[in-house]
């Protein structure tokens, strides 16, 4: 039993080795079993994970591909290409009137959805209550802004923005534009037959062509606007206009009739407008070289341009408004251009940028300035007569401003060559209180080589 004893005794290190070796080997089946179980979850989890991301983006570019769907039906401006997109590909099964000449057309209260205008005439088409005009293919001038086509279609625009809008050859007859900014809108051949323009800017618009009969006209601003003999004013109502769109210092507006007191009577605004029809209008920004415009009418003249006579000028503010007689047949746009290109070529060939010049030292501009400031419009006139003579008084124009006033007596007394000692001396008599600007200007005016011989 001993020796048994001992036998058992001798193997059981042996047996607690084998133990310890078995009990390791689970230990490590289970590690590697569990790393195995949470590296096939993650991976599974990460497979899993893939799809989910695929599909959430999916969700969302789908989200964002109908948000700007509509966007774009509600005419948003920043979807503009998917709308035009979109109303293109829906206009193919719509009706086609692409290419067509629809002049005088009439769509009032038609459904117009899907249907192409596509490089369609669209001259006086009549637009009033129709149905989903948004969903129309239409060409420019229309195709936008969105807020144009409600105008056709509503006729509603007082107290809209208008500016710079492109409505050539538009129907708006009865239409409300009270108050509205037509500011350089282009409003030729336009049909605004009984349109509300009461209050409204047409401040440098271009109503060549336009028809405002029994327009309301009272109280718009038409400065600089641009007529021509084809322009129809014909039934007017209209008790004043203002040719100012911003008051000077002394709060003018240039009101017509001048008399606040007194309104145009039935007929009277075309009557007082007819001139206007033959001229044209030409906004200067910052003021203007007198001498260059000179040469450049001289130069036009000579052209075959149609261009007749300067008529006056006028400064609002910084600009300078000029106005010039044309033949009844001038290509007033053609007209503009040239005579624009070759005022600025003059202007850097002069060397002299043409800001403020108009109210600057030393030309005629300069002592028109003068001139406004010491008279009254019948002061002037009455020292013109008295002073420079008779012929020189009736070459005054009538009918226009202070500041154009003094401008053409400054450039009649320095054609006349007048302007000399005894000008200036006559001026300090008149006006002793202003003897140190009028002696500073003569002096400036005799060191700048503008002194009249005597």
């Amino acid at each position: 039993m001993i020796a048994g004893t001992a036998t058992t005794a001798d193997t059981m290190p042996v047996i607690a080795a084998l133990a310890a070796v078995v009990s390791v080997a689970r230990t490590e089946v289970l590690l590697v079993g569990t790393s195995a179980a949470v590296g096939g979850t993650v991976a599974g989890t990460l497979v899993v994970g893939r799809w989910i991301g695929i599909a959430l983006g999916g969700v969302v570019a789908l989200a964002a591909f109908a948000y700007s769907l509509w966007c774009a039906y509600r005419a948003d401006g920043r979807f503009s290409t998917v709308r035009r997109f979109g109303v293109a590909v829906a206009a193919l099964n719509g009706t086609n009137f692409c290419g067509a000449d629809l002049t005088e057309a009439v769509f009032a209260r038609a459904s117009l959805a899907n249907v192409d205008f596509h490089e369609a005439i669209l001259t006086h088409v009549r637009w009033s209550g129709a149905r989903e005009l948004m969903r129309a293919r239409i060409s420019d001038p229309i195709a936008a802004p969105h807020q144009v086509r409600q105008l056709l279609v509503t006729g509603e625009g007082a107290d809209g923005n208008w500016q710079h809008c492109d409505l050539r050859g538009v129907d708006l007859r009865r239409a409300n534009l009270s108050s509205a900014n037509l500011k350089g809108a282009n409003l030729a051949h336009a049909r605004l037959h009984g349109a509300n323009l009461e209050n409204a800017n047409l401040t440098t618009c271009c109503a060549v062509g336009a028809d405002f009969t029994g327009a309301k006209l009272t109280g718009a601003c038409i400065q600089a606007w641009n007529t021509d003999k084809t322009t129809i004013l014909r039934d007017v109502e209209c008790s004043h206009v203002f040719l100012r769109e911003v008051a000077d210092e002394r709060g003018v507006r240039e009101r017509r009739p001048y008399d606040p007191n007194r309104d145009f009577a039935p007929g009277d605004f075309e009557k007082f407008f007819a001139e206007l029809t033959e001229s044209i209008e030409i906004l200067f920004r910052y003021g203007l070289n007198p001498d260059a415009l000179r040469e450049v009418c001289r130069t036009a003249d000579t052209q075959g341009l149609g261009l007749l006579r300067l008529v006056g000028l006028r400064q609002v503010g910084e600009d300078v408004i000029v106005t010039l007689e044309v033949q009844t047949d001038a290509d007033k746009a053609q007209l503009e251009r040239t005579l624009r290109a070759d005022y600025d070529r003059r202007v850097r060939a002069l060397g002299t940028p043409a800001r403020g010049l108009l109210v600057a030292p030393g030309g005629s501009s300069a002592l028109a300035a003068l001139l406004e400031e010491l008279f009254s419009s019948d002061e002037l006139r009455r020292w013109v007569h008295q002073h420079i003579g008779s012929q020189a008084h009736r070459e005054l124009p009538e009918g226009v401003s202070l500041a154009e006033l003094a401008f053409q007596a400054a450039l009649i007394v320095e054609r006349q060559g007048r302007i000399g000692d005894a000008f200036w001396a006559a001026l300090v008599r008149e006006r002793p209180h202003q003897s140190e600007r009028i002696r500073m200007l003569a002096k400036l005016w005799s060191d700048e080589g503008r002194l009249a011989p005597p």
